[in-house]
């Protein structure tokens, strides 16, 4: 069941590209969501890891982000 207002911690966990991350509000709205917005940074190739914790249970969930060149992606 999705719950209105609740704290909802978002970092990257490492860091290694240099990301960065933007999180308008950190408060989930109606339907139990925060929307974060990764950007990857220069450091290729790598994986970071986007953790979202809820503050007041401690329930986490976590992404993990390859980040590669786009020479690689390109296979330049």
């Amino acid at each position: 069941n999705p719950v209105a207002n609740e704290y909802v911690d978002v970092r990257i966990l490492p860091n290694n590209s240099g990301a960065s991350l933007t999180v308008q509000n950190p408060y989930t709205d109606a339907q139990g969501q925060v929307v974060a917005v990764y950007s990857a940074g220069f450091t290729a190739p790598v994986t970071d890891v986007v953790q979202a914790r809820i503050l007041s249970t401690g329930s986490a969930n976590s992404i993990v982000i390859s980040v590669i060149s786009s020479a690689e992606e390109t296979g330049q």
